[in-house]
């Protein structure tokens, strides 16, 4: 019997025996109560406040061992989980699992080496995100291309290119704009219809403007019948009708940053977090990414994964106590994860982890249904190789080694 059928036999013996001790104390109670004497009302009042106590310290009990369901060291999870997180046997061990296999193939892949870069035949086959967010082929052209790009640009204009990048998230509609432009786009062509143009003939000549990455809010919020034509009114209402710029500048939280973001038509919940964090790897504003998270819909479905209950705490909240026990949790487990040149998990990491265990489970565990029983995507290395670069505020410096799309 495994450790966590014995848990659970525990837990079903336990549930049943203190219904049975509580019906029998009732059933006392009632019997005492039928025509008691003096002393027999004194002896029911007594085993009452036992049995209070008793049945306070069994539901206790009971609700321990359920956190530790799976664990070999349940005083520490017990401590740790705001009493409320409930690991999925098999499952959770896989979230810590998928993220040190995945690095390890990063690891590999920008050293140079051979494939296969991963013993794991589900990640040689798939194609998943890179464990960090910004070690990713699209986030490394925004921070490069964008953040850092090498044209004499205003605070003002940078910020909204960093905005409108992300909302089309697609390397080669940028590159097209820069070409038509001679440049990236500043807020004037916003302003006198040359970004609309540039937008306009790459769609025709490229047959799409948008990856299919986010699912993007598609209202005609500001009167236009065309997603990028309201998107094009959404960043004149941001940089022109407001101030959009200064007030990011001027915000004193990154949960701040993304309220603003937030307030805005056509900013969802989660591409508002994706830019709010864009936003911060920019010279511009810097906050900790552990300051703020905001699960996205594959998180939330991967959080489910793990966990059998999460209590009274909330998606970012489970994310948060991932990115806080991480060390103690690969330690456990046998995992040497090192992190991204020694860089921690951060919010933004841990919360796409769970996306991505999501997608790793509908092979692993086929039958832990969700949502969505498959993965789309085969992995399909890219010819292309990246030199690495990282925000340089992050201290991990530029990558001398390339590393080609994971």
């Amino acid at each position: 019997m495994t450790a966590h059928t014995q848990n659970q036999v525990m837990i079903h013996t336990m549930s049943r025996g203190g219904a049975v001790w509580l019906a029998r104390m009732a059933h006392n109670h009632q019997v005492a109560g039928s025509n008691p004497a003096p002393a027999t009302k004194k002896t029911a009042l007594g085993h009452m406040t036992w049995g209070f106590f008793l049945c306070c310290a069994w539901l206790g009990w009971n609700r321990r061992l359920r956190c530790c369901v799976g664990r070999e060291d349940c005083s520490y999870w017990y401590s740790n989980s705001m009493n409320s997180l409930v690991p999925r046997a098999g499952v959770y061990e896989l979230y810590w699992k998928f993220a040190h296999e995945r690095q390890i193939a990063f690891e590999a892949r920008v050293a140079g080496l051979a494939a296969p870069w991963s013993n794991d035949t589900i990640i040689q086959m798939y194609k998943f995100c890179n464990v960090y967010r910004a070690a990713d082929r699209v986030s490394q052209y925004m921070i490069r291309h964008v953040c850092y790009n090498e044209y004499p640009d205003t605070p003002s204009d940078r910020l909204f290119q960093i905005i409108a990048f992300r909302i089309f998230s697609n390397i080669e509609t940028w590159d097209s704009i820069i070409k038509q432009l001679g440049r990236p786009p500043a807020i004037a062509d916003a302003i006198d219809g040359s970004f609309e143009e540039a937008l306009e003939f790459t769609k025709t000549t490229n047959g799409k403007l948008y990856t299919g990455a986010f699912i993007l809010c598609a209202t005609d919020a500001y009167g236009r019948q065309k997603k990028h034509l309201n998107h094009i009114e959404l960043f004149k209402d941001m940089f022109v009708n407001n101030d959009l710029a200064g007030d990011i500048v001027n915000a004193t939280s990154l949960s701040g940053v993304y309220e603003l973001i937030h307030a805005y038509p056509l900013m969802g919940d989660f591409m508002s977090y994706q830019i709010t964090i864009d936003l911060n790897y920019s010279p511009y504003i810097n906050y900790s990414e552990n300051d703020f998270t905001k699960a996205g819909p594959g998180a939330l479905r991967g959080i489910k994964k793990v966990f059998t209950e999460t209590g009274d705490m909330t998606p970012e909240q489970v994310i948060m106590w991932v990115v806080e026990n991480q060390v103690a949790e690969f330690d456990r487990l046998g995992y040497d994860f090192k992190g991204l040149y020694g860089r921690p998990l951060h919010a933004i990491d841990a919360q796409g982890l769970f996306c991505e265990t999501d997608k790793y489970c509908r092979q692993a565990v086929p039958d832990l249904k969700s949502a969505r029983s498959h993965i789309k995507a085969k992995f399909n290395p890219n010819p292309e190789s990246i030199d690495l670069f990282f925000p340089p505020k992050w201290g991990i410096g530029t990558v001398d080694k390339q590393e080609r799309e994971l």
